[in-house]
Parts: C-alpha cells; structure tokens; sequence
C-alpha cells in the first residue's frame, strides 16, 4: 500500500527528500549532500520507471536512482505524494493534465533515421580510408585554398572524414553523433534533424577554415550542432519534454566547459566548433519557432527544407566520389593545385611536400609539384626554416640536381649547426644513397626553375 500523504522519503548517504507544503527538497544531482528547493509549479513531468525518478522542472531535469531509495518502492511513492500534492493545488489538475501529455507525446514511437544514415556514412568513408589512404582525404577535406577555389562540396564531405593518426577523433564523434543526435531527432523529428545537420556542418567547416584552419575534416561541428539543438531546446521548450528526453543543465554546462578546455589543443578548430554550435542554435530555434515540439509530423516546408539539403549532401557526395574514382591522378592533381593556388600557408605545403616524400611510389611528376610546393614555403619563412630546407634539399637530389640540394642542405646546416640531421643529409646526398634514388630529366615548362626563383618575399601565413 502506497502512502501519497508520506512527506520524507529517505536516501541512502544523502539528506532525505522532504515534501513541504510550497515544494519538495530533492538533491541536486546523484552524488553529493547538496539539495535544492523546487516549487510545486515549476514541475513539468515526474515519470517513475525501473532506474528510478525522473524529476522535470523549468530549470532543469533530475534523475534519482532507485538504489538511492531506502524503501525500494520509493520512485513510485514519491510520485504518488507529489500527484496527490498537485492535486490540491490551484491550477493542479491542468498541470497534471499536460504531465500526462507530455508523456504521451514523449512516448510514441518516432524513428531515428538521420542519425544512423549520418553515422553508416562516416563508418562508410572511415572504410575507405583505411582501404586507399591519403587519397579519400584529399578528395573531400574542407581545405581554405580549395574551397575559395571552387570545390564548394568540401563544406559537406569535410564532415564526413576522421584523423587515421587519432582514432578516438573517430570513436568520440560517434558516440557523441548517436547519444546527442537520436535524443534531439525523437523530440525534433527527422526533417529538422536533417536541416540541423546539413547547416551545423556546412556552418563548422567554414567558420574553421575562415578561423585559421587551412583544413577541417571531422564530424565535431555536426556534434556541436546538435549539442546547440538541446541547448535551445532546454532553455525555450524544456516544458514540451518529458525528462527522460532532457539532459540536466549542469551536464551542459560541463559539456561546454569540457570541451572550451578541448579547443585550446593545437589539432583542434575551435572556431569549427563554436560554429556548429551557434548554427544548431539558431537553425533550431528557426525551425522551432511557433510550433510545438514533439508534434509527429514537421510542416510542409521544413520537409520540403530537408529534402533539399539532402539532395544537396548527396551531390556533394556524388561530386567528391567522381574526383576520387573517376578522374586519374588525383595525388598529383591536389598536389599541383597546392602549390599554385594563392593564400596556401607553409605549413600546408610543407606537409604537403612530405607526403610525397614519404611516399615510395611517388611519380616524377608528383616530386616536380612537391617541389615547388616546397619552394614556396621555404620563401614564405624567408629560408629561415632548417626542416623545410632540408625536405627541399631531398626533393632536389630525388629529381637528379645534387648542385641544388647541397645548397639546399647547406643552409640548413647553416641555421642549425648542432643538428646532426642536417650534417648526415648532406653525406648521403655526397655519396648518392638518399632512400628513393635520385630520378633524372628536365623540370617541365609549368614548374619555374628553381634556380631562377626570386629572392624571399614576406608571405602572410
């Protein structure tokens, strides 16, 4: 038999919930002697179930295990109390009215379909790059120059691609893609999941690339977007959804502050981030504007909004599949398009020139682009750089112009006299025994002769 006129319910290591005549005292989160006061009216939704209670109010949403509970009937005693309690109140029985709708919409059953399309594709281009490498990246990375060049489906097929050298990139955006995006497609739906997706995406890749990443790839901005979604969705709509579809404020705000503290990492775009983040935002409260949540069916015109950024997506996909599969020559068409568009930065072609180093199969062409790469981020750094002269002295002697390359190599010597790297390049260049022996035959007439370079320049970076 259940007491619903019970107005102390005990708990294990923690100050019992205590039922007063305005509100009840309940703790602020499962751990800890810290409890708050919540008025009677500020409940949204109070649903007991197996774990426990869950506790919906205008500020926030509270869970309390049932392992808390001395009484293991608690969860269901302290809803019969608090019903019996809104019962009486003024304006009570309308409150408990809409509680029962709440959980009625929160109930029925409401299909997670762009979440999982999102998170098969990603596991679709991870595939593919595990199975051809280097080329999947280069055919759909968000890159600065590319995207200014036209490749505007970078915006897209970025989200798609994940850090090989970093496998929890991949790992903790889809744990966080399939927690975060199927809780805000059952209260949001597919359509408007679609549209959050498809401008918290586009939206990250650019404010990466213009935010000072030369290259963005990975799902984080979708994340971001999504994450942004609950937000908007906990601070304007948190009384449309039951709790269990409710991530407490406290835990967004520890989301937040935790990965503020994640942006600060050298590999990380902070700015892709904040971008996702402020584009869920605002898309959600666009496409939430006047219309009620957990309705089953979004309007005409957001499915309308979502099948065309669909459509859009897949030809982004189409476009990136055709460079990758389609056309020849895509190491080395990338590579020459690196090195002779405008605002490429150092860094990327010197790492640019590196991977063609470091690959064995490299084609005298491909070492002619990379070169002159190189050549242009040594002037960027006004030769100032000891390891882009010595990647320049290897391009050299590996294109046959030993001349070049010990002058190449001799400058970094000059910089950094006590490197021993230097000093044992220019032996093997001396003695002709450079891993990836040096390959003969003229510079072609697109690719400036080196030697007739002009002097340094200052190039923003």
């Amino acid at each position: 038999m259940i007491d619903a006129d019970r107005d102390t319910f005990a708990l294990h290591g923690q100050p019992a919930i205590q039922l007063d005549s305005d509100g009840l005292r309940h703790p602020q989160s499962g751990r800890g002697d810290v409890q708050i006061f919540t008025r009677y009216e500020e409940l949204t939704h109070l649903a007991a179930s197996r774990g426990g209670l869950l506790l919906g109010t205008r500020r926030s949403a509270f869970s309390i295990a049932r392992r808390r509970f001395v009484d293991p009937e608690g969860p269901e005693a302290l809803l019969r109390a608090l019903l019996a309690r809104l019962a009486r109140r003024e304006g009570g029985s309308e409150q408990i009215r809409r509680m029962a709708e709440i959980e009625r919409a929160g109930r029925e059953p409401r299909p997670v379909r762009a979440t999982w399309v999102l998170t098969a594709l990603c596991g679709a281009v991870l595939a593919l790059q595990l199975a051809l490498g280097g080329d999947v990246v280069r055919a759909g990375e968000a890159h600065l120059a590319l995207v200014r060049d036209g490749d505007l489906w970078r915006l897209v097929t970025g989200n798609l691609l994940h850090m090989l050298e970093f496998p929890p990139h991949f790992a903790l955006n889809m744990l966080a893609l399939a927690s975060i995006g199927s809780l805000v497609e059952r209260c949001l739906g597919s359509a408007r999941s679609v549209c959050i997706m498809a401008v918290s995406g586009v939206a990250s890749m650019l404010a990466g690339i213009q935010g000072g990443s030369h290259i963005v790839i990975g799902a984080s901005g979708v994340v971001f977007g999504l994450l942004g979604a609950v937000l908007w969705l906990e601070l304007y709509r948190s009384d449309e959804l039951p709790a269990w579809l409710r991530i407490p404020r406290r835990s967004i705000f520890w989301l937040l502050l935790v990965n503020a503290a994640v942006m600060l990492l050298p590999f990380i775009s902070g700015a892709a981030h904040l971008g996702g983040l402020a584009a869920g935002f605002a898309t959600t409260a666009g496409l939430c504007h006047g219309a009620p949540v957990l309705r089953a069916e979004a309007p005409l015109w957001v499915r309308s909004l979502a099948h065309s950024l669909a459509l859009v997506c897949a030809t982004a996909l189409a476009i990136a599949g055709w460079d990758l599969f389609g056309r020849a020559d895509l190491a080395l068409r990338y590579t020459q398009r690196i090195a002779s568009l405008p605002g490429v930065g150092a860094p990327v072609l010197h790492l640019r020139a590196a991977e063609v180093l470091a690959d064995p199969g490299a084609s005298r062409s491909e070492l002619l682009a990379a070169l002159l790469a190189e050549e242009r981020a040594v002037r960027a750094t006004s030769r100032k750089q000891p390891e882009l002269l010595d990647a320049l002295a290897e391009l050299q002697f590996r294109l046959g112009r030993t001349e070049l390359a010990l002058a190449a190599i001799d400058e970094a010597i000059a910089l950094a006299p006590a490197d021993p790297r230097f000093r044992a390049r220019r032996e093997r260049i001396l003695l002709g025994e450079l891993e990836g022996r040096a390959l003969e035959g003229e510079l072609p007439p697109w690719l400036p002769d080196p030697r007739d370079a002009a002097p340094p320049e200052s190039v923003e970076i």
